[in-house]
């Protein structure tokens, strides 16, 4: 009977949703030739849907596809994302989101980028979680820069020939 309990303890803890032991996101910038830039960026599905629903009372799952969370999910982005070229911030634009395993990732286009000097501004999950860490990846012309920031710390510079 003791062994039963014991399996069942076991069985029942490894199918139970742990959390994640680390908090980072990835940020991908990919500047384009025609001055437009391709911004994807994966989180954990479970802490943007928190961020999601402390900030503004967003109470759908991000596992089901529901355009609608677009709207929020840009509002989200835009107020923790600013990816400045040519001392001209870049409008980011939703185009959609996806899960894949436990993330999510969430896509955005920009016009107007100038992709020689990139500062960003990077403070997704700051809000909620002190030991986030967001890495940021910029590629212009196939040559790739990458910066990781520790929170608090949202600030990185990228400068391509």
């Amino acid at each position: 009977m003791l062994f039963i309990l014991a399996v069942s303890a076991f069985l029942i803890s490894i199918s139970a949703k742990m959390p994640h032991p680390f908090y980072v996101s990835v940020t991908e910038i990919k500047f384009n030739k025609n001055n437009t830039a391709a911004i994807s960026c994966r989180l954990f599905t479970d802490d943007l849907q928190n961020a999601l629903f402390k900030l503004y009372k967003v109470k759908t799952s991000l596992n089901k596809k529901d355009t609608a969370l677009n709207a929020f999910l840009e509002k989200y982005f835009k107020e923790r994302l600013v990816i400045n070229t040519a001392n001209k911030n870049l409008t980011l634009h939703c185009i959609g989101y996806e899960i894949e395993e436990e993330a999510t990732w969430c896509y955005f286009e920009a016009n107007g980028a100038n992709s020689n000097k990139i500062s960003i501004s990077n403070s997704l999950l700051y809000d909620f979680l002190p030991e986030q860490s967001n890495l940021i990846h910029c590629y212009v012309n196939n040559e790739r820069k990458s910066f990781k920031l520790v929170n608090p710390q949202t600030q990185a510079v990228f400068e391509f020939n």
